[in-house]
């Protein structure tokens, strides 16, 4: 799949769906954008062959900061990932380090369709 190997965790304990979910083509990019999703879609749904507690291992899996992929997708503005992840079960309750949700990211970033998508 585009040369990721899906279980491979980097130095910062990131993983391709923390990449992936933060460079989907913002700026109004559809095609990005369409790219990006079915690549986030891709990694899942092979994680989804090891069963359901596999995935919210992959999908909610944390950084040596401890963010999720859904923290790194509100936190640059990506709204089709957030909408994604949490279309994927993304647990938008997880917290990093310093005590912040994927909702308090988005906030930080100032994006309020993301803010709705996360709150509501």
């Amino acid at each position: 799949m585009y040369g990721a190997r899906r279980g491979v965790i980097d130095k910062d304990g990131r993983t391709a769906l923390h990449y992936a979910s933060h460079r989907s083509g913002g700026g109004g990019d559809e095609d990005s954008a369409n790219v990006v999703e079915s690549i986030i879609k891709e990694l899942i749904t092979t994680s989804t062959r090891r069963g359901p507690d596999a995935l919210s291992a992959f999908v909610d899996r944390q950084d040596g900061k401890g963010k999720t992929a859904l923290h790194r997708a509100a936190y640059h503005g990506q709204l089709r990932a957030v909408q994604t992840l949490i279309g994927c079960n993304a647990d938008v309750r997880v917290k990093d380090k310093l005590g912040c949700t994927a909702l308090l990211a988005a906030a930080d970033a100032k994006d309020v369709d993301e803010v709705n998508t996360l709150y509501l």
